[in-house]
């Protein structure tokens, strides 16, 4: 989930790749938190400076699904503090969108299940 479309589809590219992916994309808060519900999906990129909603604000109820998918916080501002909230409501990483986009795909490989990456 993420406001930039740039940025969405460098993510889409990166992972595009992985065997049995099957890849949605969300602009918004709201939108992304809707469609993780609807798909059970098994991972998540979340960006925290989108318009309505942060992703702050639903990576609480995104651990709260029956089966959390894994979340990745994906930001371009990368406080102490941003940090340190996101990894006490359950990222599984937090990410800084200018040194470690790369690192997604190897994450996703080291946290999902081989059948799904």
């Amino acid at each position: 989930m993420d406001d930039s479309a740039a940025v969405r589809a460098r993510l889409l590219a990166l992972l595009g790749d992985l065997p049995g992916a099957q890849l949605y994309e969300a602009c918004d808060a709201e939108e992304g938190l809707a469609l993780a519900r609807a798909r059970s999906v098994e991972a998540v990129i979340l960006d925290l400076n989108m318009p309505g909603k942060s992703g702050l604000a639903i990576l609480g109820p995104l651990k709260g699904f029956a089966a959390p998918p894994v979340v990745f916080v994906l930001t371009g501002d990368p406080t102490e503090q941003h940090r340190r909230n996101c990894l006490a409501l359950g990222a599984d990483a937090f990410l800084d969108k200018a040194h470690d986009f790369d690192r997604v795909v190897e994450l996703l490989r080291a946290r999902l299940p081989r059948d799904v990456v």
